[in-house]
């Protein structure tokens, strides 16, 4: 999976290997951004769950499928053995709202991951 940062001061995305170790210039902490030299560290992933497209809607959906699944409302039966039936029950009805969000979300899921920056006050 590639990675790139996303400048918070210029705006800029570069790769995480182009990021400049600061320490020959007095910086203790984090890296410079190689457009506009700005101290920089990780501020976290913008493609996990809450940063994707309807991902809080299919993070509640899936705990919905979990718990109607886990109170037996709703069961297929492939097996004598109810822990099989429960199994294939939640990986089908899983399957149904997961299919359309990897679609809608593929550049994210599959793609290139940005991960955000925030800026470290000069040394």
């Amino acid at each position: 999976m590639k990675e790139q940062y996303l400048c918070v001061s210029c705006g800029r995305s570069f790769p995480t290997r182009e990021a400049v170790d600061g320490g020959d210039q007095g910086f203790r902490n984090g890296f410079l951004c190689p457009f506009c030299s700005a101290n920089l560290s990780e501020a976290g992933e913008s493609d996990d769950m809450l940063h994707l497209r309807f991902g809080p809607v299919y993070y509640l959906t899936m705990i919905l499928v979990f718990f109607v699944v886990s109170s037996e409302g709703v069961q297929i039966p492939v097996s004598s053995n109810s822990y099989i039936n429960d199994f294939c029950t939640f990986i089908l009805l899983s399957a149904i709202p997961t299919v359309p969000f990897l679609m809608v979300n593929r550049k994210s899921v599959f793609g290139t991951r940005t991960i955000y920056t925030r800026t470290i006050d000069s040394p």
